[in-house]
């Protein structure tokens, strides 16, 4: 067995041939040792960028995001021309107390993802001209390139958030919509809207489509 560690080659050369004498400075430094490698190694472990499983899990307790999450149940229930529901032999048929929602467990890199977000969220200022660039460094955490939201105070406790649905990560819409990660102050209400294209006939723009793209402007708002 060698009884060799970064200290014994410090043993001064009078002592240096005296077998017993290194390792009696190998034995009472050893433990010392491995307990440096292990706790350099926790470093790493629990590291946001490298953590795994149930590593993850230790991370997402302290900042405050389960890996399960309530989120809208997609690509189950029967329905036509929805992107939400699946067509026939399919979906399944949708009963009157069937769930909209379910628990669902976060894969490793999806979770991992949600914490950033959450601790972005810790750091939040919770000022309004700070949630454009929240929302932006959010979305690209999930690769999808930055762009400009509509944020709204109406100034009676209750703010408006527009955002393009369909260019939206679902678990970024469900995180924000449901109000799992939070960017407006306790008390204060929150609307998340989409960015829907209105229907209009014979003019086309991003925010003016035909059939089958464009929804009715709704007036009632």
């Amino acid at each position: 067995m060698n009884h060799e560690n970064q200290y014994t080659e410090l043993i001064a050369g009078a002592h240096f041939e005296k077998p017993k004498y290194s390792r009696f400075i190998y034995e009472i430094t050893e433990p010392l040792n491995i307990a440096r490698k292990r706790l350099a190694l926790l470093y790493e472990n629990f590291d946001v960028d490298t953590a795994v499983g149930v590593q993850l899990d230790a991370i997402g307790v302290r900042v405050g995001i389960s890996r399960h999450l309530p989120m809208k149940l997609i690509g189950i229930y029967f329905a036509l021309d929805d992107v939400d529901g699946v067509g026939f032999d399919r979906g399944v048929w949708k009963g009157k107390y069937d769930p909209d929602d379910g628990i669902v467990s976060l894969d490793d890199e999806t979770y991992r993802l949600v914490i950033k977000t959450k601790i972005l969220a810790n750091k939040f200022d919770g000022k309004n001209q700070s949630v454009p660039e929240f929302i932006n460094t959010v979305l690209g955490y999930f690769g999808v390139p930055a762009k400009i939201f509509d944020f709204q105070d109406e100034q009676n406790m209750h703010v408006v958030l527009n955002m393009t649905k369909s260019e939206t990560p679902p678990i970024v819409w469900e995180l924000i919509s449901r109000r799992l990660i939070d960017i407006v102050a306790a008390g204060v209400g929150m609307q998340i809207v989409d960015n829907e294209p209105y229907f209009g006939f014979d003019y086309e723009t991003a925010s003016v489509k035909g059939f089958d793209e464009g929804h009715f402007f709704p007036f009632e708002n």
